[in-house]
């Protein structure tokens, strides 16, 4: 029988990160997160199978989705620190005090945006530009369409007209490289998807932000 990872281990895990992390907040035990306008950033420190490893992940998580599709465990970036052969660590246990400062001092270095500070909602967009760029959206699918679609809400959020329209075009051209009968298994009709996301408004996706840091309690969030 698989013995269950006591609440003392995950807290005491998490006070460690927290320690090499101090700019982000406790959210609960296993991760650790700030606010960053409409985007929240961090850690998750994923217990995997057979509860004898655990895996550091860096983490962009969107709030800018209705409380009906916004889901603060499906991330828009979800990164692995790399380790030898580009493998994700994976942490034992049983050597937690021995690793775990080599691993942060890794994700401090390969995260895509800093844990703490105020960032441009330009910031935010390039770093999942990043993500995609690196490949691993290959990893969550061959059809990257939570990150397109956060890319395109961020950039109505933007108060500069024609960076929005970079990035728009920038995301037109992708969906328009990806091959189309699996994009419509995702988002159906391709037309009505369009007129649906560069018709929301700027109002609407603040709106459904407060909406979830009402949600998922996130006022006691470090926020910038």
């Amino acid at each position: 029988m698989i013995e269950k990872v006591s609440k003392e281990s995950k807290q005491k895990i998490t006070e460690d990160w927290s320690s090499q992390f101090p700019e982000l907040s406790f959210y609960k035990p296993l991760r650790l997160y700030n606010r960053i306008g409409p985007v929240l950033t961090g850690i998750q420190l994923e217990i995997l199978r057979g509860n004898i490893q655990y895996r550091p992940q860096f983490q962009i998580i969107s709030l800018t989705e209705t409380q009906e599709k916004n889901n603060i465990e499906s991330p828009v970036v979800g990164m692995d620190v790399s380790g030898r052969n580009n493998i994700g660590e994976q942490i034992d246990f049983r050597f937690h005090e021995q690793n775990y400062i080599g691993v942060a001092r890794k994700m401090k270095e390969q995260a895509l945006i800093p844990f703490g500070g105020y960032l441009e909602i330009s910031q935010i967009i390039e770093a999942i530009l990043r993500y995609l760029d690196l490949g691993r959206r290959f990893i969550l699918s061959d059809i990257p369409i939570q990150q397109i679609e956060e890319i395109i809400r961020l950039s109505i959020l933007l108060d500069r007209p024609k960076e929005t329209q970079k990035y728009q075009d920038k995301m037109l051209k992708l969906i328009s490289s990806l091959n189309q009968s699996r994009l419509n298994f995702f988002i159906g009709d391709i037309e009505s998807w369009k007129e649906k996301m560069f018709g929301l408004g700027k109002g609407v996706l603040l709106q459904w932000i407060d909406e979830n840091v009402e949600r998922y309690k996130l006022q006691k969030l470090n926020s910038f």
